[in-house]
């Protein structure tokens, strides 16, 4: 089940898509060429976390595709609002795709339904494979490269939740849908800002990490991967996932290590405690 709205000049509308959508990505592709960002919803699709740094991101990932404009922060929350209200499921992922192309600074709501990942995933880690890619232009987040994304997905053999995108020499940029870290030598190591997309969840991880006094090191995550203690990665709708492998390499003993557990249930307390209503605040 997914809903798609369109939000032209402070309007909302649904919209009948050619062709049947079963995923955020499908309904996507038949939308028209921009930016967009994508988020989680929580207590009953009334909260999200870090809504004002999404639509931060989503304003300089268009820029950067030429979009001039902006949009009222209050009718936009209004909108929302009013689109998740109906639709019919606990939880929602939402994706905001704005048209940079068609009809630049129509914005496009689209909601699928939200299924957390089960309890054992974070108990247990996930495997994961790398891939050599490179992003151009790491920092914005352009619908283009949800094709490639996609063909990552659709080829991922059985058993593996992500692919880690690697650059010439192999070392591990970020995931393909997520941001990487790892951890050797009680250091917390993630690629540096400019040659990865700046993750929402990425920069709240990092920030409870000094928080903690875990010392951070900016720098791709090179093999041999047998060195690393932990690794883990992060998103808006996953939050920290353990990665207990990679390729053929077992990480950590292949279980999850205590500073991503650490982190794990301090990103949690940091989404109890701070998770921001949509609704625009009355004056």
């Amino acid at each position: 089940m997914i809903d798609v709205w369109r939000w032209h000049n402070n309007t909302l509308a649904p919209v009948r898509l050619a062709s049947p959508a079963a995923t955020l990505n499908d309904a996507t592709r038949q939308l028209p060429h921009g930016a967009y960002t994508t988020f989680r919803t929580y207590h009953n699709r009334a909260c999200v976390i870090g809504l004002r740094d999404h639509l931060q991101r989503l304003a300089t990932s268009a820029r950067a595709l030429g979009w001039r404009g902006a949009w009222d922060e209050t009718a936009l929350r209004t909108a929302l609002v009013q689109a998740l209200a109906a639709f019919q499921a606990p939880e929602a992922r939402v994706r905001l795709v704005l048209d940079t192309t068609r009809c630049p600074g129509d914005l496009y709501i689209v909601l699928e339904p939200l299924h957390p990942l089960p309890r054992e995933v974070y108990e247990q880690g996930v495997a994961t494979i790398t891939h050599h890619l490179v992003r151009h232009a790491p920092n914005t987040k352009t619908t283009d490269f949800l094709a490639q994304q996609e063909l990552l997905r659709r080829t991922m053999p059985p058993g593996v939740f992500e692919v880690l995108l690697t650059d010439a020499e192999g070392c591990i940029l970020e995931g393909s849908s997520s941001n990487f870290f790892a951890v050797a030598d009680g250091l917390l190591i993630t690629a540096p800002d400019e040659t990865v997309l700046k993750g929402i969840t990425r920069s709240r991880v990092l920030a409870l990490a000094q928080e903690e006094g875990v010392p951070v090191h900016f720098a791709p995550v090179c093999p041999p991967f047998e060195r690393l203690d932990e690794a883990f990665i992060t998103s808006s709708s996953r939050g920290v996932v353990p990665v207990v492998r990679i390729d053929d390499t077992i990480i950590g003993g292949g279980v999850p290590g205590r500073l991503t557990h650490r982190l794990h249930t301090a990103y949690n307390a940091y989404i109890a405690r701070w998770c921001e209503p949509i609704a625009p605040n009355p004056r």
